[in-house]
């Protein structure tokens, strides 16, 4: 059962409730056009990331993985801008 991007915590305050690296994956996820799934790492872009803390975003439904690459969901793309407003 999926729920409305506006009942997940993970993109109405992805500052509070994932990790950092978690915040730093949604950021390269959404900003890298290189992403490939490479043994038991995604590089994205010129970042490596573990297997599990994909997995954990997609969980959080804010990931999707398509044969073999990443892309973000409409509530990964909304914790994405929230993240990018806090950086400012």
């Amino acid at each position: 059962m999926r729920s409305s991007v506006s009942e997940n915590p993970a993109a109405l305050a992805p500052h509070k409730v994932l990790t950092r690296r978690q915040q730093e994956a949604v950021l390269a996820i959404g900003h890298f056009r290189h992403i490939r799934k490479a043994g038991t790492t995604w590089e994205i872009g010129p970042h490596r990331f573990s297997l599990t803390l994909v997995d954990a975003l997609v969980r959080r439904h804010l990931a999707r993985e398509a044969s073999r690459s990443l892309s973000l969901t409409l509530a990964g793309q909304l914790a994405e801008k929230r993240l990018k407003e806090r950086q400012q």
